[in-house]
């Protein structure tokens, strides 16, 4: 009787502690994952204000005229392709682009294309290069005003894949620091459900008596 009793509260012991210890291990891994997050979204949202602030002068001829300006591709901004802008105009027109890689570019502009469907101001965009390494892009739309009046959006973007893979790499540390720390919950759990059966057996011996 008393060896199922302490099972028992062996049990709810392990339960409990594990339960806390999942949970602050999921709330630490989140909160680096969301700072990460709000990070790189404040470091393009500046990138896109910059390319917004230059290209104004662009985008009020475009206006002026109402028609579309000559594009101007740029190649040199960044030449790594870890950053990239495309800059449409009020109309959606394509006015002017520093593009990622070739195989990047054509993902970007399919969300773009579709993008005023989510009305999300940034997009986390997972793909997959030829050679099956896996590419994370984080986009951010700006609009553009010349006072009252849109003049057009830029929609500037990173390459945070490094970001990205340093975080998935902590889930393995972080797991196995659990399972030591599980092992432990373990130990303390018979512990005190052996302290706890004292006052139970002592209880049991004197109604006994």
């Amino acid at each position: 009787m008393f060896v199922k009793i302490q099972n028992k509260l062996k049990l709810v012991y392990a339960f409990s502690m594990a339960f806390l210890l999942i949970a602050f291990v999921t709330v630490i891994y989140a909160s680096f994952k969301w700072q990460v997050h709000v990070e790189r979204k404040k470091e393009i949202r500046v990138l896109a204000q910059q390319i917004a602030a230059e290209q104004m002068e662009l985008l009020k001829r475009d206006e002026a005229k109402n028609t579309l300006v000559n594009i101007e591709k740029e190649t040199d901004r960044d030449i790594s392709g870890q950053t990239f802008y495309y800059l449409y105009d009020a109309r959606g027109r394509e006015l002017k682009a520093d593009m990622p890689f070739p195989r990047l570019g054509e993902v970007v502009a399919r969300e773009i294309s579709v993008w005023s469907e989510t009305g999300k101001d940034v997009r986390i965009i997972d793909t997959q290069m030829g050679n099956g390494q896996k590419i994370t892009l984080m986009v951010v739309a700006q609009k553009v005003y010349d006072g009252p009046n849109l003049l057009g959006t830029v929609y500037a973007g990173r390459d945070v894949t490094g970001y990205y893979r340093v975080l998935e790499r902590m889930i393995v540390p972080l797991l196995g620091v659990s399972m030591l720390f599980l092992s432990l919950v373990l130990l303390v759990a018979r512990y005190f459900s052996a302290k706890a059966m004292i006052p139970i057996k002592a209880a049991y011996t004197r109604q006994r008596a």
